[in-house]
């Protein structure tokens, strides 16, 4: 299951408060240990991994690069992803539990710049990733990609039998 929350880079502050200082800030660590992460400016997306670093999580923001050599292997996320992404929209940013990550399992935040006629210049997806092992510094390629699990009640296609 893959998920992106989709925002603009262009942001308009008028009076500085407080409350509105943690929207500019790309990750906030909650009081109860979760993550906030607003990743709207690809120029962030390193301190937001060297935060992750410093916090020990298991959770770790890059950008893919296809020239890269580095590969990952999806799992399936089944019931987990409510407990570690309790919050995906509509507000700005996701919270993300890393507690809830499973053991031997990480979280990658793939960043990626949209690019299209109807699009803000600088608008950024994060996409989402369960994968086995450590959190990577650097991502080239996802594999394994788990098909899903089907809808309850049906059931997958057999193929024909061999004649």
């Amino acid at each position: 299951m893959h998920v992106a929350q989709s925002r603009s880079s262009s942001r308009a502050i008028t009076n500085v408060r407080p409350s509105v200082i943690l929207l500019v800030m790309p990750l906030v660590e909650n009081s109860d240990g979760t993550l906030w992460i607003d990743i709207n400016d690809m120029s962030k997306v390193e301190e937001v991994q060297a935060k992750l670093v410093a916090l020990g999580v298991r959770v770790a923001a890059v950008i893919p690069d296809a020239g890269c050599d580095a590969a990952v292997k999806e799992v399936q996320w089944s019931d987990a992803y409510p407990k570690i992404v309790p919050r995906n929209g509509p507000e700005p940013g996701i919270i993300v539990d890393p507690t809830q990550i499973p053991d031997g399992h990480a979280l990658v935040l793939a960043v990626q710049q949209v690019i299209g006629p109807d699009r803000d210049p600088g608008e950024t997806v994060i996409v989402m990733y369960l994968i086995e092992g450590p959190p990577p510094d650097r991502l080239g390629r996802v594999i394994g990609r788990p098909a899903p699990p089907p809808p309850p009640g049906l059931y997958r296609a057999k193929p024909p039998p061999a004649m």
